[in-house]
């Protein structure tokens, strides 16, 4: 996640796409598909087990254990597939490269630009941490930053990785949307005459 790897799907999904948002949520924080099977079946257990259904160790909890590990699999690999499309929220939004309802295009972005305070201290308290190299695969002083952060939070690198590079694309928005602005203020400048004796001259 947030540019800590490359990688090319082919991607076959249903249309129109349902996102479980319990997975995405999993996915954003940086669990891994495992992982987050492990959590859907310990989910499972206490709505479906206790009441006498399937048993972990019998024939068809093994079977439903290994679909869960399947659909979280398939659901992260659609979930990476979005990722650089996420780059540019407003564009995904409008244009999102599967048939997503309006409202699960809004919770994605929701989910995926969400902050962490205590992640967000931890990085200010960097000074260079907004200029760290995540795209393409971090170096090695970014890494050893992000484990310190990580160390020091108690969160995932993976989700440090992720509002790290959040916030870096904001402060390029922001730099952008200045730049523009005051290209546009300085082009749109009022020209005014003045008339001195029986000669004109403009200032602008």
């Amino acid at each position: 996640m947030a540019g800590l790897w490359d990688g090319e799907f082919f991607l076959i999904t249903e249309d129109p796409y349902v996102v479980d948002l319990t997975v995405l949520d999993l996915w954003v924080e940086g669990h891994s598909a495992q992982e987050a099977a492990d959590e859907r079946w310990k989910d499972f257990e206490i709505t479906v087990l206790n009441r006498g259904g399937l048993h972990d160790d019998g024939e068809a909890g093994s079977h439903f254990r290994h679909l869960l590990r399947q659909d979280c699999a398939q659901q992260y690999e659609a979930f990476q597939f979005l990722e650089s499309a996420l780059a540019d929220p407003l564009h995904f939004i409008e244009f999102c490269p599967v048939q997503l309802s309006v409202a699960a295009r809004h919770q994605f972005v929701a989910r995926y630009y969400g902050l962490d305070s205590i992640i967000v201290r931890e990085v200010l308290k960097h000074p260079n941490a907004l200029q760290m190299r995540l795209q393409g695969g971090a170096d090695r002083k970014a890494t050893a930053q992000l484990e310190h952060i990580a160390k020091n939070t108690g969160e995932n690198v993976l989700k440090i990785a992720r509002i790290l590079a959040n916030l870096q694309r904001a402060c390029r928005w922001v730099e952008h949307a200045v730049v523009q602005r005051l290209g546009s203020s300085t082009a749109g400048g009022s020209t005014r005459s003045v008339r001195s004796g029986g000669g004109e001259a403009s200032a602008s």
